[in-house]
């Protein structure tokens, strides 16, 4: 797997960059338990990537080295906290839905623990095992391959255009539709695609599990669009971008530390106000607010703008509609106490 290959690699660098006379290929092999012809291959491409590796003639021997520029270059050092700090955040993205970054997280943590002592390592697992992994329980279905991310961000590293094949959330396939990659964006919980379509002459995010094909192509793109990614993210509500504006929310009192402790946008203030909160933020409404405030029922009102306020009742109201039966009185409500 390509995973161990990288990490077989990183450890034929650190041998070699420990030694001043070089290794014969037998003691390379030995040292990170491959065969001779595997690692040939690893020293090749690590040569040939200018990785500072090169092979020597000694007498009846051929030695592999490492240059003296790699070798004066020192580790990171981490302190024992720093460490614990990157296992625990590997755990707990450990199954993660696209994990792309899982999976080179998984990388580095495989590396630093490699280059200390057993005993150490032997603890950082012991405290791995001791620390609850919540991502372990996420769906895992329909993640794209690791191979996926390589490809498209080389095309957004070297400015190429691209040919998807996609599917919309409605079921709707298309084939050949031409990008220009932009970003890859990270949120909730998922992977996008930020890239200009040629077919709908704008900007748009697509949802990378959706990609069922993608071609790097050999024609270039000149990024003219003025586009700020960050500006852009933190304008929008969920995923999908909407003209931001100002948005009141009313919330019970109740619901104070809840709204403090998870806000439902950077753009978040909070005020006191006679009979509860108001929650103040700007962004464009999209479907995923309107549901984000209806998940908290009678507890949140909006207050403007009243084009926000009539989807919201209109979603509850239809909502309503859906069940004909009477609801009980022990179901009308339910305790909120959070600790």
């Amino acid at each position: 797997m390509r995973g161990e290959q990288l990490a077989r690699q990183w450890r034929i660098l650190m041998y070699l960059g420990n030694s001043q006379l070089g290794k014969r290929l037998s003691q390379i092999a030995e040292e990170v338990e491959c065969s001779e012809r595997n690692v040939r291959r690893d020293l090749v491409a690590l040569e040939e990537a200018g990785f500072g590796v090169y092979r020597e003639k000694l007498g009846q021997s051929t030695v592999w080295k490492s240059t003296e520029a790699f070798r004066s270059n020192p580790p990171i050092p981490l302190t024992p906290m720093e460490i614990i700090a990157i296992l625990l955040a590997e755990t707990e993205l450990r199954g993660s839905p696209d994990d792309f970054i899982a999976e080179s997280f998984s990388e580095v943590t495989r590396k630093i623990l490699k280059s200390r002592p057993p005993a150490f390592r032997e603890q950082m697992e012991l405290l791995q095992e001791k620390f609850y992994g919540g991502a372990s329980s996420r769906k895992q279905t329909g993640r794209p391959g690791h191979d996926l991310y390589e490809l498209v961000g080389s095309a957004i590293s070297n400015n190429q255009k691209v040919a998807v094949s996609y599917k919309n959330a409605s079921g709707e396939k298309t084939t050949g539709r031409r990008l220009a990659p932009l970003h890859i964006w990270v949120a909730n919980n998922s992977r996008y695609l930020v890239a200009f379509c040629y077919e709908k002459e704008q900007v748009r995010t697509f949802h990378m599990k959706r990609f069922q094909k993608v071609e790097v192509l050999p024609e270039k793109f000149e990024n003219q669009w003025t586009f700020d990614m960050q500006k852009h993210a933190e304008e929008t509500f969920g995923v999908f971008h909407a003209k931001p504006e100002r948005i009141d929310i009313w919330f019970d009192p109740i619901l104070r530390s809840y709204v403090e402790d998870h806000p439902l946008h950077s753009s978040q203030t909070v005020k006191d106000s006679e009979s509860g909160l108001l929650v103040r933020i700007k962004v464009g409404i999209n479907e995923s607010l309107v549901s984000r405030i209806m998940g908290f029922g009678s507890l949140a009102r909006v207050l403007a703008p009243d084009r926000l306020a009539f989807l919201v009742m209109e979603k509850h109201r239809s909502a309503c509609e859906t069940y004909n039966t009477p609801i009980p009185a022990a179901a009308q409500s339910l305790p909120l106490i959070f600790e």
